[in-house]
């Protein structure tokens, strides 16, 4: 699973939205599926990061989320 960003410009201002993408493979070969759009992740907390990483099962990935938003 990976963070993906998309960008929106109203009336001047942009605005950066993120979703949550996964992998699948099918019989046309790799897809994305959103699993989850997150919205605006600048208020976002360690503690918010580490309980996202949780719902997806995946708790040591907390820091890598936080990096690539931080990143962008």
């Amino acid at each position: 699973m990976f963070l993906r960003s998309t960008a929106k410009k109203v009336k001047g201002k942009t605005y950066r939205y993120w979703k949550l993408v996964e992998n699948v493979r099918t019989e046309r070969g790799v897809r994305q599926r959103v699993v989850a759009h997150l919205g605006d992740l600048a208020s976002f907390r360690a503690e918010d990061w580490q309980a996202l990483a949780e719902r997806m099962g995946e708790p040591e990935m907390a820091r890598a989320l936080e990096a690539q938003v931080e990143n962008v």
